[in-house]
This record gives C-alpha cells, structure tokens and sequence, in this order.
C-alpha cells in the first residue's frame, strides 16, 4: 500500500466499495448499518478513489503488455495474432452513457490483451456549469486543469465497434503488433466495421481454410437434401457420410425417405443456412474461437459496476482494470 497524505483506511474503503459494487451512498449504509463511523465527504472521497485509479492503470498497462507478449510466444514468436472482442454497455438498453471493449487472447491460457473504455457525460463538467455564468475565470480554470471523461458524442449502439477499431488501430503502435483474425459475436457490426475500414494497410488473405469451412459447412445441407435420383455429397467427410463409405466399399447405398428430413422442410431452413454459412460469416470464425473469455471477464465486471446501478466513469475505469 503506497504511503502518502491519504489515510489507509480511506484507500482500502476505496478499492473495497469498488469491489463489492458499492458507491459512497452505499458505504454510508453499510458503515452505518454497523454502527461505525462515516466516510470522508464526497469530495474526498472522489480524490481517493482517483489515487487508487491512477494505481490501477500502471498495474493494467504491466498485465496486458505481459500478456501480449505470450500470446506472441505462444505463436512462434509471429506478432499478427488472432483476438476474440466483445463491448458492452454500463447500462441496459440503447441509451447508456458508458461502455467498455476488450479483446482476449486465444492462447492455451487466455488473457486480456486490451481493454478501453468511453464515455458520453462527465459528472464535473456537468457539476461545474454553474460557474460558467457566476465566475467565468474560475470555470476556466477549472477547464484547463480537469481531465475530461466526456470522449465519445455517437449513439450508444455504435460504441462497440468504435472502441474495438480503436485497440486495433493503437496496436502496433503500444504493443508492436498486428490483430489479423477477430472473432467476435452475431450481433454487432463490429467484423463489418473493421473490414470496410481496415486498421492496417492491406494485406493478402489467404482463403484456404475460409473455402474448406465453407464446403464443410454446406456439406450438411447437401448430405440431407440428396436423393437417390439426385445425390449431393461431394463435399461430405468419408468420416461420417454413409453414402460415401458404401461407394468406397462398393456398395449400393439406398436414402431413405422415411429417416431423411423432408425437402420441404430443408427449403425453409436454407435461408438460416445462406446467413449462417456464407464465407462473410464463416470468415469470424475460422480457427475454431469463441468469446468465452470476454463473457467471462463481463461477468467480473459486473460485480463491481452492476448494470442497474449508475456509477462514475472512475469507478468504471477501476473495475475494468
């Protein structure tokens, strides 16, 4: 614990109401509950919880920069890496005035490479604007020397996918390498964003493993849509294709339209198919990843910024480090 002006008490107050979810009020109820004394007034207490945050931040910056550096290991040493991303908001619903991203590594042991954060208010500013008109020079002041937390003026179904092309575009700069596979979920337009604007200048993709998931992915259409008039497993795996094996063995194999499902029923289903199986889809997919790990972290936030309870970007910021 750093030494300082600051009583320890007051500090490990700070870290602990942040852990367990709590803001000033909260503390105030929980202390009072005990019958114990109050904590220092909500000014103070702000100070506080910005010291423990600056803390925070150099701890976060050492964690992911070690941890950017085995997944590098982990890859023979190549700096283009593969990341799952994932956003979230503060708050339910499409009007929250925060929200977080961050991008996991898809090691053997996973870990959080990148994380930032955006904001459309900033509770200062808004506390200061009485000044504006009462004391000009001191809101001036007051605006030269105050780090604004206001850095994001878009809709907040939009976060997402800005924050994530942020990380990517400050990669080589912070880490000196190059996030070259993205996975990421359904709903956000996040994979769209990133390949309409690329952070990195163009490279060559190669589609080999993109037209074998492809093949593969249809290949169960197909199996299931074929007849004995009108047989489709050219892209079925020997594996686990009857027809296949038959044919291998020099057997005659026979569909059987009493197990098949029925065409009409695969007729209403293709459309699922063509969205979930084009090479635009598959292409988030390739290597196998999932989200897993970003879900997971989401969840630890949360307990210590719960979205039906408002807290300060500071707060945010401290939970997400």
């Amino acid at each position: 614990m750093p030494t300082g002006r600051r009583h320890e008490i007051n500090v490990r107050l700070a870290i602990g109401s942040t852990l367990c979810g709590l803001g000033r009020s909260g503390v105030m109820k929980l202390l009072g509950a005990l019958n114990l004394p109050l904590p220092v007034q909500e000014n103070k207490f702000q100070e506080v919880q910005e010291y423990v945050l600056n803390f925070v931040d150099n701890a976060q910056e050492q964690s992911m920069t070690a941890a950017v550096e085995e997944a590098v290991l982990e890859a023979d040493s190549a700096r283009d890496l593969t990341v799952s991303g994932d956003g979230a908001w503060l708050t339910r619903g499409h009007s929250s005035l925060h929200g977080i991203a961050t991008l996991c590594s898809s090691t053997t042991n996973p870990k959080i490479l990148d994380a930032t954060w955006c904001s459309k208010k900033c509770c200062k500013c808004q506390g200061a604007e009485s000044l504006r008109h009462v004391n000009a020079d001191l809101y001036s002041t007051f605006q030269s020397n105050h780090e604004c937390q206001l850095n994001f003026s878009g809709a907040s179904g939009t976060m997402e996918k800005e924050m994530v092309y942020e990380v990517f575009c400050q990669s080589l700069l912070k880490y000196n390498v190059r996030y070259v596979s993205y996975i990421g979920d359904g709903d956000a337009k996040v994979h769209s964003y990133l390949t309409s604007h690329p952070p990195y200048p163009a490279t060559r993709e190669s589609k080999t493993d993109l037209d074998h998931l492809y093949k593969r992915s249809w290949a169960i259409f197909k199996h299931h849509y074929s007849t004995d008039n009108e047989p489709m497993h050219d892209w079925c795996d020997v594996q686990w294709c009857k027809y296949l094996q038959a044919k291998l063995n020099g057997r005659t194999y026979y569909h059987n339209s009493k197990s098949n499902i029925p065409r009409s029923c695969l007729d209403m289903i293709k459309p699922v198919f063509h969205e979930l199986c084009s090479k635009t889809s598959l292409a988030r997919v390739i290597g196998g990843g999932s989200q897993n790990v970003n879900e997971a972290f989401h969840s630890l936030l949360r307990t210590m910024a719960p979205k039906h309870r408002f807290c300060s970007s500071t707060i945010l910021r401290t939970a997400l480090g």
